[in-house]
């Protein structure tokens, strides 16, 4: 990709359970942000799931990529990329991922990474953890 003046950012990254756009108004609805994942069996797995990432002060070709990676083993379980033409430094880019049957293999720390070549440009925790107990006493930390 092309020398760029601007350092393009990351000003947001949520993990929810889905995103809706209102067509007269171009707003979004989140629904169901989250953090945490609570199985009872390992792989925990989520059926369906979004990932909104929000950019800006970019100008120019970029090579970007969305990875959820496990912190302890470094796994990869999630990768999705290309490139990213950004037109003004003003604008702001929403990403939108549709995630389906995503499986979290282990228990521990995610990071649900944004990339720009090799250089992350923000990153959220996503823990799993597995369920042991009545689902009304657990506390999300």
């Amino acid at each position: 990709m092309a020398s760029n003046t601007e350092t393009l950012t990351c000003v947001s990254i949520l993990v929810c359970d889905d995103i809706y756009r209102d067509e007269m108004t171009k707003k979004m609805v989140i629904v169901g942000t989250f953090n945490h994942v609570f199985s009872r069996t390992m792989p925990a797995s989520l059926p369906k799931s979004c990932i909104l990432i929000s950019l800006t002060n970019g100008n120019g070709d970029y090579d970007l990529s969305v990875v959820i990676e496990h912190e302890k083993s470094g796994n990869e379980i999630f990768r999705v990329g290309g490139p990213m033409t950004v037109k003004s430094p003003l604008d702001i880019v929403d990403l939108d991922i549709r995630l389906h049957d995503l499986k979290l293999p282990d228990v521990g720390k995610y990071w649900v990474q944004v990339r720009e070549g090799a250089r992350i440009l923000g990153q959220r925790p996503l823990i799993v953890q597995e369920l042991t107990g009545n689902p009304a006493e657990v506390e999300e930390s």
